[in-house]
């Protein structure tokens, strides 16, 4: 049992949104699936916060979520998308159409209108750039970097930020209370990142 309530709590923290199945045997007689869920629900719980739950997607959302990680793993990999943060400004650069998963801190805003869905105290949202810069006004008590360098002006390969591995993701849209569920999201070049910043 503790090997699989490993591998379902692993898919969990990974944000895979692929639907788990189980034998209905596994239901009936021994009940064998509730002490494995009750054992992924208790390690999830005791490593999140309430605000954290456990969300279960519909297939048709399931689907969406797995067709806009491939659409973002695809840009990541082109470089076409870049970000900086001055103070609590982040900017977002890349080509009209792209579509850009951000997350960050409470309180964020976009032209002045609250950012994103909240959860687990973040603001999440994929945003759809038109060709000019997409800017976030964090709140001012958002911890982090206060100032980033702008981009160079033509785009750089992204850094990437292994899961489960935030210490690097200093320059990173994702607020540095992320936890490690959060989306990888949109992360600063580093080249573009003072030296100290690295």
């Amino acid at each position: 049992m503790p090997e699989q309530v490993r591998i379902m709590l692993g898919y969990i923290l990974t944000n895979d949104p692929r639907p788990f199945y189980v034998h209905q045997s596994n239901l009936s007689e021994t009940g064998l699936l509730y002490p494995v869920l009750d054992a992924v629900l208790g390690a999830y719980r005791a490593k999140f916060a309430g605000n954290a739950p456990v969300v279960e997607l519909t297939q048709t959302d399931a689907g969406r979520v797995l067709q806009d990680e491939a659409a973002w793993a695809q840009t990541r990999a082109a470089g076409t998308v870049s970000a900086y943060r001055e103070g609590t400004v982040v900017t977002v650069n890349g080509p009209a159409g792209t579509v850009v998963p951000v997350t960050a801190p409470a309180g964020t805003t976009v032209g002045g209108t609250g950012f994103g869905t909240g959860y687990g105290g973040e603001q999440s949202a994929y945003r759809t750039l038109d060709g000019s810069a997409l800017t976030l006004t964090l709140p001012a008590t958002a911890a982090g970097p206060q100032n980033l360098a702008p981009p160079a002006p033509a785009p750089l390969p992204a850094a990437p930020v292994p899961p489960g591995d935030r210490e690097g993701a200093a320059g990173s849209v994702t607020s540095d209370a992320a936890q490690d569920s959060a989306p990888q999201d949109v992360v600063v070049p580093a080249e573009t990142r003072p030296e100290g910043d690295r």
